[in-house]
């Protein structure tokens, strides 16, 4: 049963396969990389450094879940063949972690 776990954890972990196209797959495989990458900072933002360092708690804790939310919502979208707004919700959260 654990082994079966695992096993679903990579496949959802997994960038898309897109038949026919030799340009998609290349372009999912980045900008999976770069949605787990930044989620999981967010989430050692969210639950690490906020908590510890942020004066104004609430309002960080809203931006950077509403970030997490965009992320997960454009990896949502790159599942689903999606390939072009995936990359604009992904560049639009990369936006407002420089405008922090």
């Amino acid at each position: 049963m654990r082994f079966w776990m695992v096993n679903k954890i990579y496949q959802w972990l997994e960038a898309p396969i897109f038949d026919g196209d030799e340009e998609k797959p290349a372009q999912a495989r980045i900008a999976n990389t770069l949605i787990i990458y930044l989620g999981v900072t967010l989430l050692v933002v969210i639950f690490v450094l906020i908590p510890i360092f942020a004066i104004q708690k609430i309002g960080s804790w809203i931006l950077s879940i509403t970030m997490l939310c965009g992320l997960a919502i454009g990896r949502r979208l790159m599942k689903h063949n999606k390939i072009w707004l995936s990359k604009t919700r992904v560049k639009n959260g990369i936006h407002k972690i420089r405008i922090l």
